[in-house]
């Protein structure tokens, strides 16, 4: 069953998509933007799948959903800790 709450936040990722694509060269200026922009990827693939699951495939998206976002997390922590603490809270 669709819910409502995941509806939404699959849209809001799927507007914050468009917007690091046309702030991709503003971003692309940030330290490290590999690690953030692949964490987003990540998170906003999760928030998506989860939408996806109740269609088709409810077992993968579910699992998918589920490895993708604590990925996501694990990666914005690296890039946290690269960019803010590695550097005396400098960033470099």
């Amino acid at each position: 069953m669709l819910e409502e709450r995941e509806l939404f936040a699959a849209i809001v990722a799927l507007v914050a998509s468009a917007f690091f694509l046309i702030n991709r060269a503003k971003i692309a200026t940030a330290p490290h933007p590999r690690l953030l922009i692949t964490s987003f990827v990540l998170l906003a693939a999760s928030l998506v799948s989860s939408v996806v699951e109740v269609f088709f495939w409810e077992e993968f998206f579910n699992f998918f959903q589920h490895a993708l976002a604590p990925s996501s997390l694990v990666l914005l922590a690296i890039w946290s800790w690269l960019t803010f603490a590695r550097h005396g809270g400098v960033s470099v």
